[in-house]
Order: C-alpha cells, then structure tokens, then sequence
C-alpha cells in the first residue's frame, strides 16, 4: 500500500510511478494485475501469482515512521489517543483527586514512547495540553468552561501553589536528554556506534551540530542535549582534561564555571592548582578566584593519588541523570528566563512553599485538600495563612520520632571503627571523627578538620576515608567500619556504577592497601615478572620463539624459580654488558681500519702530485722566469721563510652531514683550508651506537660472535621453559591476591573469607577444600558454611560456547522474568511454532488470521486455518496466560518493594561493614544527619509499575507483529524469485538462440542476487537495526547488575600481561 504524506508528488504523477513499478516487478504480458482504487493509493496486488505486497503504515512499532518529512499530523494519534479515554470517563462524574489520578498516570503517560524517540512540535504539546486542561476544568471536551488558571500554572509543584502536572515540551526534551546522555556514556553500544559514525566524525556530541539533511531522530538527540547542557559536569580526579574556564566543574556554581579571575594568569588546566602532593592550592586559589569560586573549588574533594576525570550529573547526588531532575532543572531555566525578561515574574503567592506543603498535609480526604487548593488559590497569601491559623493547624510538621540506636560491640577478634562528619558554614570549616574500639577496649581515635567543605555527603565520605587510613597506620587486619549516613551506603553499594562527587574518594577507599596480608608475596611475583619481561624482550630481539610444548620434568617450586630467574638475569646482563664492549671496540677498529685505507691513497696521490710539482718547478728554474707563473710559487721559491705551518684532521663523516661539515671547517679557518673528501661504500657503523658492520677484524669479531652465540644459548634454556614460569607466576600471583581478600582470623589461627558460589557447584567446592586439606597433610579439614544474606548476588548463567553469544545479547539488552516470559512467549513463542508447523506442512493457513483473531475472537472455530488438533484448546490456554501474567507484571512488585522499604527502616540504624582485600565489603547505616529516610510513595511507585506494564505488553504485541510483518515479507520474496525463475530463466532457456539464453542468465543472476540477497538482507537488517534501537531507548532498562566471575586459572593464564 502507497499512501500519500506531506512529501509525496501530486496524485498523477504518483499514479504514473505506481504503475511503473507494476510493470518492473512483472511485465504486463507475463500476469494481469488489478490496480484498485489509485486515486487513494490502495492495494497493489497480482492475482494470477499469488503475490500481495502489505502496506507501509504509517506507524512502526508504535511510532511514526521516519521515512521522509515527519509534521505535526504524524503525532495526532497522541492527541487523539488522550480524547478516547477523556471522552470515556466524561459520564462519570469524577472528582478533582480522581482526574489528577487520571492525568498523572494514564495521559501524560501516553506520549512518553513518543517523545523519547522525536521532538513533537509546539503545536502538538498544545493540543495535547489543551485535552488536559479542558478535561481538568470541566470533565468533558465537548463542554465550554472558564479555566481558572493557566497551565503553566497547573504545571508546577504543589509546594509552589500548583497541581504537580507536566510542561510536555520540558519534560519531551528532558526525556530526550537521556538519549544524549546514553550516547555519552555508552560510546561502544549499537546505536551510539552508527550515530556517531553518520554525524560525529570524532566530535564530541555536546559540539556537534545538525545537518541540513539529519534525520529526525538526531535533531530529537540534538534537542535533548540542551536539558544535558544544564546539569553535565566535570568531576576532578586528575584535573589534566579539565579546563579551568571553558569547563562545567564547579559544584556549588550556578553556571559550574569560575565567575571571572582577579588577576591575570597563564593557567588552563584544573591540575595546575594542586600542589605536588595531590591537593589543592588554597593560597593560589584564593588569589586567583573570587570568594564563592575559591570556597566552591576547596569543597571539591580529592584523592590521595591521581584519578582518571569523569563525567557526571550535577543534578543528582548519584551523578547519574534521570528524566525528574532534568525537567526540573528545565522547567527552573524557565523561569529565570522569563523572570530576566519580565515575562512572567513570580509572587510571593507562588513563592511561599511552606503555606502549600501545609495545605497538602491536612489530615483530609484528597477532595477537601484539593477544594481548599481551588479557594485559597483565588485569594491573597495572607488570607491563605489566617485559614491555616484558623483551622489551627501546626505550622510545620511535627518531625517523626527518630529511634535512637544502642552502639554495640564487634564480633570477637574484630576492631570496631566508627566515623563521623560535621561542618560550621559560618566558619567554613568541617572536621571528621573516628573513634576504635575492640569489644568494650578503647583502642585509641583520631580527628581531621577541613576547610571550605558544607556537603554532609562529602565530610562523611572523608571521615571514611580517615578511619581506613587510620586502620591501616595501626595495623589492624580485622575491622568492622561504622557509619551513620545511608547515601554514603547507597553510593557504596553501587560504586560500580557511581558519578558522584564522592566517587574518587570510595575508589581510594576500595583500593586501600591496609588489609593486604600478602603484599610482600605480590610483590615478589612482580619482581619475577618484571625478569620474565625482561627475558622476552632479549628473546624477541634475537628472534628467539618460547617453545609451546609441555614441560616433562618435575614441577618447579616457586622459590627455585626465583632463584633460577635471579641467575639467568645476571648472566644475561653480563653476557650484555661484555658484549657491547666488544662490540664497540669492533667497531673502533673497523672505523679506523677504513680511514687508514681512504687517508693512505690520500697521502700517496699528494706525493705523487708534490713530486711532479718540484720536477716542474726544477725545470723552470733553469729556464726563464714566464709572467704566467703563479705568484706563490715564485714566493716559495724566493723567500722560504714565509711558509705556513699546516696542520691536519681526519675522520669520518656521515654523507648527510658532509657539506655541513665543510661549511664548520671553512668558517673555522677563515677560507685557509684544503678539504679532500672520499666515498666510503662500505657500511660503516658509530661504534658509540653498536650497530651492524661489515668489514672484518678477525679475532675481534670471533670473540663477539662466542658472546652472541653463549647469549643466545642462555636465551633458547629460557625459551624452552617460559611458558611453563610464566603461567606458575600468574597462578601464585592470582593466589596471593585471593588470600588478601580473606581475613586472618589471629586467635584460631585461620583464614575466614565469604564469596557467591552458584548453588549447584556447592559440593564440588566442599571436594575441592577437602582434597586441598589432604594434599596438604593438614590436620585440620575447611569449613564450608552457606551463609544467608540481603545483598543483591552477581548474575551467572550456565552457558557453553554456543549459548553464550546469545547470553551476551541478554546482558546487553536485559532479562525478562517469569510473566514476562510467559506473556512475551503466548504471543512471540507461539507465532515461531506456527510458522515452523506451517513449513513442515505446507499447510495454507493464513497466520495473520490466527493470531488477530486469537484475541478478537478466541471461542470461533478456527476452520480452514486450524494447523494441529487441539489449536483452539492451545489458544484458550495461551490466552488465558497472557491475561493472567499482566496482572501478575503489575500487583506484586509495588507490594514487595513496600514491604521491603517497611522492613529496612526497622530497628537499628548501624550494621556492620567487614573489611577485606582491597575494600570495604559492606557498610551499613539509616541515617543521616540531618536528612531522615524518604517517605515511601506507594503510588508513584504503583503508576511506575503500570507504566512498565503497559510499555511491555504494546511491546511484545509489536514486535511479535513485526515479526509476522517480516516472515510474510520473506515469503514475498520467494514468490518473486520463483516468478523470476519461470518467466525470466525458463523463458529464455527455451529460445534456441546463445545471446537470448546468456543475457537471460544475466538477468535472472542480478535480479535473484538483488531480491534474494539485497532487498531480504536490507530488510532483515533494518528490522533488526529498529529492534535495537527501540530497546536502546527503553528507560526502564537498568542493567545495574554484576556478572560472576569465578576464579579460575584458564582464564588468569589467557590474560595478557
């Protein structure tokens, strides 16, 4: 089906190109084609083939297609939508509470697949408004009614006196905003890899613009980097990518960059205000920036070594962006702009956020809350305030009762450290606290203070990373940490994925080397890996090859192999160091063997020459004195005395360097100088430098050539067994760094370690401990002990080589759960079973009429289209499935995670953090001072899960008819191939004529390669590209899980070093 759009030709000339395509895909002789109803651009279809060519919708997968100029009437079906439902709630009369209800969770929840994908135009959110503000005000579109207030009004938080409803052309571009953010953060992805390709060109996303011809989906990226540009900012780890003024990296800024400088400075990167020990230059900065700037940059936290810069989400704690704080931050840009150019300038009515919250927290039914709102909104601020005192109301809310938690001792054999952070703003000073403790025994404290810090986040991050330090500077190896902030829990529990502030503060933390029993045996490996690189690099520049064959002697221990490294390093040296002496006094040699030679003939053609000259000036003597005689010689010959003493240099010169060499020599003598130069053929080598010569000096060279043939001998014995050293090292080094990971256990003598097994390999660890115990005569077998915990566990799936590449595409895209599976598979899997039935049958089913009318008409018999006995039974039950698992995706979840926020926050506030290799493993706490736990709000909570509910069904129903859309293409596709087959090959197999049948074959090879190869590949391939593209897109993708990686020495010895 060809349907006409804003960029299509007039009608007749599309008429004209319809039937030149009718008459490429099949000449008019070979079928009879019925062209119905072109005028509207309808069906094109040859009866005589059987072939039918489907419709381009104007949808795909639930949006507009791409193809072409995309208007406004592209995303009326979003209006449109939004009128339905309206008009369907119209007779019921409902009440303020149950239209917000109603608008929050199902209208504005409508266009969210569309505005992640495009930017709709104004137009298009203000039709989309309009049905929203005319439903709010009066119930029904068809009635008039006086809106009382603006939308724009409507449309800010209930705190600042509106109803909490979404700006759609903010939160369109907000929601936008995660697309660029995903594409910066997320460079090696499907979609960030041909979007970078097609406009980037090596350019940063946040500097690149749109080309005239860029599709819509770019220009919709392109709109949501601007809610990107207001809160993306710089973390400083190293401060050596960050330009100290053309850069977001101030936190505590408005605009994250410096206002201005006080004086003139050469400076531009952030790294060149930190001092040689990693820390900020307080004099430098006070001098150079003004006073917010300075105390804004003395709050930014450092490490103790240098970090990698990162980039992050200024707007949220975690650093990570989310779609609520950047409508936020857009809908504030806003309203500064408009209060900078007077457009709409707030009062005091709208301002005044604690009459409001008040207001919302009356002890009443939601539509007494919501008339008050109506009331006091047509008043004065003051008359809003005595209705308050009137109703004698509280005039903030009584704070909740905070539980106060009992500190408790550690565990036998384990130190206690608790820390904590406080700050003076008016001072500009914050200080931190650890305090030790081992079971009732004071074991000492410390304190720090800080200067400029006003973040809690930050100072209890810092008194932290005080009580590590100090652990590890006393040289306890078994400790428990205690805090008392809970965000600091959180961003430690998901440092994995954090952006925070803080983060290169808990990566030091994570890294911190106290707890490392086994640092001295680390670092005896790495000395003997150091040699074994050593050794390849003298291997590979002698063209010596490591020999892969398997050692056949005994095992060596890791001490003689030290011992048997150490040796070989030190005659190699030797054998190196004596070596290039000789080489170079080689090389002397030969230099001077080639200048004797060259000066000899020099010496002998200046004889020879002086001979003849003085014969010459004999013979004239006796002659007379001709006027063409040269003055000099007559000069030579009259007055002796006047000879000049001549002094001589010779060496040898690069041919490069020569004439650079005569122009020295000419300017150093002033002109009086005679330069005889000779060609040298032979390669001659600096003997400074050691490389190859070619001339011959016997004894030397023979003593080179034992040196060299000695070192090589050395070279091939390491050769022959480096493989085998080199895996015995990765393997001791990768057990010393699993035994820092255990903690000793000083009394009973042992090491305690906890790590995720799967549950079916538990007994092959039990074997392998036990089998450990006996190899080693140990007395004493291991305990295996399964410990319960809350903590989330790593992800691992069984796979094998086959399974896993399609586990990857699971790890990429996400995991469905069990009603999703059930769901996804009544629809999907089903239709894959059919289409298999109906190939080995051959059965002429039509599918399209199976599956629609699966769901439109489940009790119908099936007749002509029924492929197996019982199809109708399978249907019912797969139907019955489907409906059951929607409700099954959406009631239990917000339950579940109630109950888990209830049980969280009850009892104690502090659990314990146990210590390990090169981590804290756990921290624990609930609260933080002086923000308390967040009210859990099982309604947004429950509107999120309908939202996600119903963007996966639609889903699921879209793809499985995307599916169908591209099998029945597929089978097009043969149908033409065969067409070709019989009217193209056949047709011209039957001419007895060479040329007919030779261009025949021609014909049938390209157009069998094009509609086979090129039309179902593209097909397959833009249908794929789609698929990824809408799953790249999904915001509820959150892939914040882990993978297991057990350890294993195949993988250890596969790694390169």
């Amino acid at each position: 089906m060809f349907r006409g759009g804003g960029c299509c030709p007039p009608m007749d000339l599309m008429r004209s190109e319809t039937m030149q395509l009718v008459q490429v895909i099949i000449p008019a002789e070979s079928a009879r084609l019925a062209v119905s109803n072109l005028g509207d651009l309808g069906l094109v279809q040859s009866k005589d083939v059987n072939i039918q060519t489907e419709a381009f919708s104007e949808k795909y997968l639930g949006l507009p297609t791409a193809a072409g100029k995309l208007t406004s009437e592209a995303f009326e079906y979003i209006t449109e939508s939004a009128r339905s439902s309206v008009n369907g709630w119209a007779e019921k009369n409902l009440s303020y509470p149950g239209k917000e209800a109603l608008l929050k969770s199902v209208i504005q929840a409508k266009p969210i697949h569309g505005m992640s994908c495009f930017l709709l135009s104004k137009g298009s959110c203000k039709k989309f408004t309009s049905v929203m503000g005319k439903f709010w005000w009066s119930g029904n579109l068809d009635k008039r009614s006086m809106h009382w207030l603006a939308w724009d009004k409507l449309a800010v938080p209930k705190s600042e006196g509106g109803m909490g409803f979404r700006d759609m052309q903010a939160f369109n571009v907000a929601l936008l905003g995660k697309q660029a953010w995903r594409i910066t953060m997320k460079p090696d992805s499907l979609c960030s890899q041909v979007l970078r390709t097609r406009y980037l060109h090596n350019q940063e996303l946040m500097a690149a613009s749109a080309p005239r011809a860029a599709s819509r989906t770019w220009k919709a990226i392109l709109a949501g980097r601007e809610a990107l540009k207001l809160g993306l900012i710089k973390r400083v780890g190293s401060g050596q990518s960050i330009s100290i003024w053309e850069d977001n990296w101030l936190p505590n800024s408005a605009t994250m960059r410096p206002m201005g400088q006080l004086k003139d400075t050469d400076l531009v990167m952030v790294n060149e205000l930190m001092t040689g020990n990693h820390e900020w230059n307080e004099p430098l900065i006070r001098e150079l920036f003004f006073a917010p700037d300075a105390d804004s940059i003395m709050s930014i936290p450092l490490r103790s070594s240098v970090g990698d810069d990162w980039l992050a989400w200024s707007k949220e704690k975690s650093g990570i962006y989310t779609v609520r704080s950047a409508y936020r931050a857009l809908m504030e840009a806003r309203q500064s702009e408009e209060a900078r150019n007077n457009v709409s300038v707030s009062s005091s009515f709208d301002n005044d956020a604690d009459v409001w919250k008040r207001l919302w927290k009356l002890p009443v039914v939601p539509k007494v809350r919501v008339f008050w709102w109506r009331v006091l909104r047509a008043k004065s601020i003051e008359l809003v305030k005595e209705t308050l005192q009137t109703l004698e109301l509280p005039r903030e809310n009584p704070k909740p009762t905070r539980l106060v938690a009992k500190w408790q001792r550690p565990p036998d054999g384990f130190v206690k450290i608790n820390s904590d952070g406080a700050f003076n703003v008016s001072e500009n000073l914050a200080a931190t606290g650890v305090v030790a403790r081992e079971g009732l025994l004071y074991r000492g404290a410390m304190g720090k203070t800080y200067r400029g810090i006003s973040d809690p986040l930050i100072i209890e991050t810092l008194a932290l990373r005080d009580a590590v330090t100090y652990a590890r500077d006393r040289g306890f190896s078994r400790v428990v940490f205690e805090v008392d902030s809970e965000n600091l829990v959180h961003l430690w529990h998901n440092r994995a994925a954090d952006r925070s502030m803080v983060k290169n503060v808990l990566d030091e933390i994570d890294k911190s080397p106290f707890q490392r029993t086994y640092a001295a045996q680390i670092k005896r490996c790495g000395e003997m890996t150091r040699k074994m690189h050593f050794f390849k690099e003298q291997m590979s520049k002698a063209a010596i090859l490591t020999s892969s064959t398997k050692f056949s002697g005994a095992p060596l221990e890791i001490d003689d192999l030290e011992i048997k490294l150490g040796e070989f390093e030190t005659d190699l040296i030797e054998v190196n160091t004596n070596n290039g002496k000789l080489q170079r006094t080689y090389n002397e040699l030969v230099e001077y063997n080639v200048l004797l030679q060259k000066t000899g003939e020099f010496f002998y053609s200046a004889q020879r020459s002086a001979a003849q000259q003085q014969s010459e000036i004999v013979a004239d003597q006796f002659g007379d004195s001709s006027l063409e005689s040269p003055l000099m010689e007559q000069e030579m010959v009259t007055d002796p005395l006047k000879q000049v003493k001549l002094g001589f240099l010779s060496g040898l010169v690069p041919k490069q360097k020569a004439m650079a060499f005569e122009r020295i020599l000419f300017r150093a003598t002033r002109g009086n100088m005679l330069l005889q130069q000779e060609s040298v053929d032979e390669p001659v080598t600096d003997p400074q430098f050691g490389e190859k010569v070619s001339g011959k000096v016997s004894e030397l060279k023979a003593t080179v050539e034992i040196g060299l043939a000695h070192r090589d001998s050395i070279l091939k014995n390491i050769g022959s067994e480096f493989e085998q050293w080199n895996n015995l090292l990765k393997k001791e080094k990768a057990i010393y760094h699993t035994l820092n990971m255990f903690s000793i256990d000083v009394t009973k003598k042992c090491l305690v370690a906890e790590g995720w097994s799967p549950v079916f390999a538990t007994s092959k660890v039990q074997d392998a401990l036990h089998r450990a115990s006996t190899d080693s005569n140990s007395q004493v077998d291991s305990i295996f002990q399964i410990l319960s915990t809350q903590e989330s566990p790593p992800t691992y799936f069984q796979t094998n080589k086959f399974t896993s590449s399609f586990q990857g595409v699971v790890d990429a895209y996400g995991y469905q759960f069990v009603p999703r599976l059930i769901f996804l598979n009544s629809l999907f899997g089903y239709l894959s079973i059919l289409i298999i039935i109906k190939w080995c049958t051959g059965s002429k089913a039509d599918l399209y009429h199976v599956m629609i009318y699966m769901f439109l008409s489940p009790t119908d018999d099936i007749g002509e289209n029924q492929l197996f006995p019982g199809q109708k039974i399978v249907q019912l039950v797969l139907l019955l499935l489907a409906l059951v698992s929607v409700p099954w995706m959406l009631i239990p979840k917000p339950l579940f995670l109630k109950k888990q926020h209830e049980q969280r926050h009850q009892g104690q506030h502090y659990t314990m953090l146990q210590a390990t290799e090169e981590s804290v493993t756990q921290l624990g706490g609930h609260h933080e001072n002086p923000h308390l736990h967040d009210e859990f709000e099982f309604s947004e909570v429950f509107i999120h899960q309908l939202i996600h509910t119903i963007e996966f069904v639609l889903g699921a129903v879209s793809n499985t008819a995307s599916y169908l859309r591209l099998w029945a293409l597929s089978l097009a596709h043969l149908e033409l191939s065969s067409v070709f087959y019989d009217k193209v090959l056949l047709l011209a197999w039957g001419y007895n004529n060479i040329i007919i049948l030779v261009l025949g074959v021609t014909v049938f090879i390209f157009a069998t390669i094009g509609v086979l190869l090129s039309m179902e590949t593209l097909s397959a391939f833009l249908h794929a590209l789609r698929l990824h593209w809408v799953e790249f897109q999904d915001k509820f993708y959150e892939g914040d899980g882990y993978k297991f990686e057990p350890f294993a020495f195949s993988s250890i010895i596969e790694e390169e070093d």
